[in-house]
């Protein structure tokens, strides 16, 4: 019988943790880039590093960024984003003043 309830509970606690909050098919970068503030959301309550850097070591809040994505940059730096971290063609800023298709703030 008490062989029953471990096993019970171990099945349990395994299908709770599966439960979790999963990350969407797309990468917290994609999610960035596209100003998709709900999948950036889902990222973050799933775990994903606000800070993670791709392959190119390029950030999320590189990305909203360059892409002018405002909600998703506001939602990066109150998650803690790092405003300074660099890649090799600057910071978060630099990438917002050069902007993508005249997307950003700066050129509006």
């Amino acid at each position: 019988m008490k062989m029953k309830h471990l096993l019970l509970t171990t099945i349990a606690a395994v299908v709770l943790v599966g439960c979790g909050p999963q990350p969407p098919d797309i990468s917290i970068h994609e999610a960035a880039w596209g100003g998709d503030i709900e999948d950036v959301k889902q990222h973050l309550d799933a775990g994903v590093d606000v800070n993670a850097k791709d392959d190119d070591g390029i950030s999320p809040l590189h990305y909203a960024a360059q892409g002018g994505a405002k909600e998703v940059v506001e939602l990066l730096i109150t998650e803690g984003a790092d405003v300074n971290a660099k890649s090799r063609d600057g910071t978060p800023l630099d990438w917002a003043i050069v902007g993508f298709e005249g997307k950003t703030p700066l050129h509006r």
